[in-house]
Parts: structure tokens; sequence; C-alpha cells
């Protein structure tokens, strides 16, 4: 069961707050519901929880997310926007205004537009750029659908990449692959498919690509995922497991070779952002 860490349901804006949960899904749930979409995530990190001496450990979610202050206009709902408004005696605003209390088909209204991030943040987080995803080997068409966004809209980036990142994220093929790439053995050994002279299961690393058209597509180490992810976006490919070393404390527990899924594949893309 999810376990929301804090002590105090309204969370002031400045202050942090740890929420653990069995899956990324849950944690960022939890965090939307707890501090709405305003919330800066400054970690993002697997632990492990319980046993005895280290053994039987239960590995959770963790994630740290900063409260973003409210907009420096002092008006902060719409109902105060509308009264500002009546006050000013402006029509278009009035209309602006009122439609802004407009039932809406989904979600809370209005959103509150957090304050600017400072350009150096001892603290953490990170600042999402479409720069920076086109440097990593992102293509075009998945950051196309990102530029909208705040670089520091931790959740929106999340969000958006995880509903892409689903259509990649299907099933695998249910016969033999003929497995290829950096560290195939491994990923052959740990992630149960059937080997044989089937459809090509390509790992994807930092060197070059050989010439095929792969059915599934994996990646070798975080750092390739934007490049094996624009390889599935490119064939059609269905994205298969990525390689990760898990810590807890300090600690390195080892190398691990995990099904790739929408939000922990973003979550991989949002470790190589520059930090804020």
């Amino acid at each position: 069961m999810a376990n929301l860490l804090t002590a105090d349901p309204q969370t002031a804006a400045g202050e942090t707050l740890t929420i653990e949960a069995d899956t990324v899904e849950a944690a960022l749930a939890q965090l939307t519901e707890k501090v709405g979409p305003g919330a800066k995530i400054l970690s993002a990190d697997r632990i492990r929880r319980g046993g005895v001496a280290g053994f039987f450990a239960r590995e959770v979610i963790q994630l740290v997310a900063e409260v973003s202050p409210p907009s420096r206009d002092g008006v902060n709902t719409a109902f105060a926007r509308m009264l500002a408004a009546v006050d000013s005696g402006n029509d278009t605003a009035i209309d602006e205004a009122e439609a802004s209390l407009q039932p809406r088909p989904v979600g809370p209204v209005p959103v509150i537009v957090p304050e600017p991030v400072p350009a150096i943040d001892p603290d953490g987080g990170v600042r999402w750029s479409t720069a920076s995803l086109l440097r990593l080997g992102m293509p075009a068409s998945v950051v196309n659908r990102l530029a909208h966004l705040e670089a520091d809209d931790d959740l929106g980036h999340l969000s958006v990449l995880s509903s892409i990142l689903s259509n990649l994220c299907g099933d695998l093929p249910e016969v033999p692959v003929t497995t290829l790439g950096p560290r195939s053995a491994f990923i052959r050994h740990e992630s149960g498919l059937e080997e044989g002279e089937g459809p090509v299961h390509l790992v994807v690393g930092d060197g070059d690509l050989p010439a095929v058209i792969p059915a599934i597509v994996s990646w070798s180490s975080p750092t390739a995922a934007p490049r094996a992810i624009a390889l599935a976006v490119a064939t059609g490919a269905t994205l298969g497991f990525g390689i990760s070393t898990h810590a807890s404390a300090g600690a390195r527990f080892g190398a691990v070779v995990e099904r790739i899924r929408p939000v922990e594949a973003a979550l991989v893309l949002r470790s190589l952002m520059e930090r804020a």
C-alpha cells in the first residue's frame, strides 16, 4: 500500500515534503493530490525499507518535492480575479474572469502559476530544455510536444512524456527473438525473453547501431535511453528493457534489468537534464 510521509496536510510554499509509494505512478499521483501541479521535484530515487540485516527489504519509490509559491500578483483564485475585475470596471477582464469560473470537464480550476526558479538552486531540481533533449538524441516529434511547458514544470514534463511513451511500451512479441547489442547476454539472461531466430531485440548503447529494423528496443544504460526512444519512434518498435543501478544510503546493489514503463522512462530522461 502506498505511504504518504508528511505530517502537515497544508504544506507551505517553499517547504519540502517526502512521499514514498510502491510505484512511481502512485507517488506522482499522491504528490499531485497533495500540492497540485505546481511542485518542483528535487529528487526521485529507489530506496529499500524494512528487512532484517539487509535481507527481505522492500523497494519503494521516494520523491522529495518543494512546494512552489503562488503567483506574485496576489490574486490566487478565480473568484478573487472576478472581484478584482469588477472593482476595476474593465469589461474585458470581467468576461475573462467569468469564463474562468465556468465548469471544466476535467481537473481543478484554476491552476496557480509558480514563481520563476532562480538561475542557481543549491537545493537541486532540474531545468527541462528542448535544446538539451534534442542534444541527447530525443526525436523532434516528441520534443515539440513539450515546448509549451515551463523549464521548471517537473510534473508537467513527466506527465506529457509518460503519455507519449505509453504508446511505445506495449506488449512484447510472444515468439523467440534475436538479441543484439551491448550487454546482450546480461539482458537476455535477466529479461526472460525466449531466444531464437525471431524478430530482432536490439540493445542500444553509446556505439554505432547495426543496420537492422528491431521489433524490440532496450537500453544498456540510462544515457542511452534517448537514442533507444528515438529508434523506437522511428521504427515503431516496442520499448523492452533498461539496465539501471539501484542504490540506497550510498550502497550499490548492482545492475538490474527492468521492463521499461512510461513513467520510469520519463524519470530516466529527467535524470539527464541539467541541474537547476
